[in-house]
């Protein structure tokens, strides 16, 4: 039998701890420098934060070097259609998808199966049911602070309505239970009435209709988005109201800041589509790199008022 020498044995110790190193230091390099397929599946593309979010993703996309694919239904209550959009992004072999779902409470059999084909799963705008990484509003606290803004609007007193999108949509929901979580803790400032629009500025007008019939001296609506808010703007009923009510909304829609700046709408809470869009793409790369980040990153909200809102309208256009 041979007999090796202990430097001989050392030397060849040496040499294959090195050719280890060298793989996985060319492992780390293929991950690091892959250029990532990414999919989006988004609830719709019919306002303009939706078109602010896309031109984040996109502008990201471009900046990391990443391939994206978005796709969406034709509107947000279209919730099979998006289902099978997010099926078929899953099996186009993509390495990681963000979803912002039209229904937040079925979400756990399109993110099992893409955990089972390994597809990073990321929320966008919306949170889920199923346990994911986040980046989007404090919806909540956005309700809170509409519900705030509306109390010294009406002088801490009077009868306001709500007009929601789809509670099947936690985005909504929240907006809403924050709304209330303030508005319940003052006795002289009372909710009467509460509608579903499902984000559409025709529900809308419909809504208003019902509202005004019911209560004419009615003080207020909240909308949980401003394509609804712009909805009410449009009711003719509303047009010809002699007592004209106060009007506050979410969202960072072009059309609606200018109803602030015409004194159509009384306020609006922010949401920045657009830094959304593009810190989820941000973080997906990130993930898929082997990099930590925050499980729920949230986009600051604030208040656009008459005094502000040529500022927001400014940084919307790509002002600075």
């Amino acid at each position: 039998m041979k007999r090796y020498s202990k430097n001989f044995i050392l030397l060849l110790s040496c040499i294959c701890m090195g050719m280890l190193l060298g793989c996985n230091d060319t492992n780390i390099d293929k991950k690091v420098n892959k250029k990532y397929n990414l999919g989006v599946v988004l609830k719709a593309m019919n306002s303009e934060h939706w078109f602010s979010v896309k031109a984040g993703i996109e502008r990201a996309a471009k900046d990391l070097n990443v391939n994206v694919t978005i796709l969406y239904p034709e509107n947000e209550t279209d919730i099979e259609i998006q289902k099978v959009l997010i099926r078929d992004m899953i099996d186009n072999e993509v390495d990681g998808i963000a979803i912002s779902p039209c229904d937040s409470e079925d979400t756990i059999e399109y993110t099992t199966y893409a955990q089972a084909k390994k597809v990073l799963v990321y929320a966008i705008d919306t949170e889920m049911q199923t346990d994911t990484y986040f980046v989007g509003s404090n919806n909540r606290e956005i309700g809170k602070m509409a519900a705030d803004y509306f109390i010294n609007e009406l002088n801490f007193r009077g009868e306001i309505a709500v007009i929601s999108g789809s509670h099947k949509q936690k985005s909504h929901k929240d907006r809403v239970e924050g709304f209330k979580d303030v508005i319940d803790k003052h006795d002289d400032i009372k909710i009467v009435y509460e509608g579903i629009a499902d984000s559409s500025s025709i529900k809308a007008m419909e809504e208003t209709e019902k509202i005004l019939k019911k209560y004419p001296n009615i003080s207020g609506i909240f909308t949980t988005n401003a394509t609804m808010a712009l909805g009410i703007i449009e009711n003719e009923s509303y047009k010809n109201n002699k007592n004209k009510m106060k009007i506050v909304c979410v969202d960072m829609q072009s059309d609606a800041i200018r109803g602030v700046i015409n004194k159509k709408i009384s306020g609006i809470v922010s949401q920045d589509g657009y830094a959304m869009g593009y810190k989820t793409i941000q973080n997906m790369v990130k993930l898929l790199k082997g990099e930590d980040v925050n499980k729920d990153v949230y986009i600051e909200s604030y208040i656009i008022t008459p005094e502000n809102a040529a500022d927001f309208l400014n940084y919307n256009q790509g002002g600075s």
